[in-house]
């Protein structure tokens, strides 16, 4: 399946999808799982940390739509990390510093 037809159809699955719970997005598209160590999220199917997909979305000032279409992933799935990130926000900036860290020296 090419990108361009699977993001098509993305899209088209949530064209019109009622805004959820956050709790619910959270149980339908997060997944935790144990990581050198140390508690990690995912989101289910698609193997991207939520981490990853929350420094996407800070870089592209919060688009939704795009962070979506850029990982082909369902809007529903970012706004699970979205939610997710609500409820453990320290810890995910705690992963995210060292990478939005630029020594201007």
């Amino acid at each position: 399946m090419t990108a361009m037809k699977r993001r098509d159809e993305v899209l088209q699955r949530n064209k019109g999808m009622a805004k959820k719970h956050p709790d619910v997005l959270i149980a339908r598209y997060i997944e935790e799982i144990p990581r050198r160590g140390v508690q990690e999220a995912q989101i289910r199917r698609y193997g991207v940390a939520v981490w990853a997909v929350i420094g996407y979305l800070k870089g592209v000032h919060g688009d939704v739509r795009q962070t979506a279409e850029d990982y082909e992933m369902p809007l529903d799935a970012v706004r699970a990390a979205q939610a997710y990130y609500r409820k453990h926000r320290y810890a995910i900036d705690a992963r995210l510093a060292p990478m939005l860290y630029v020594d201007r020296a």
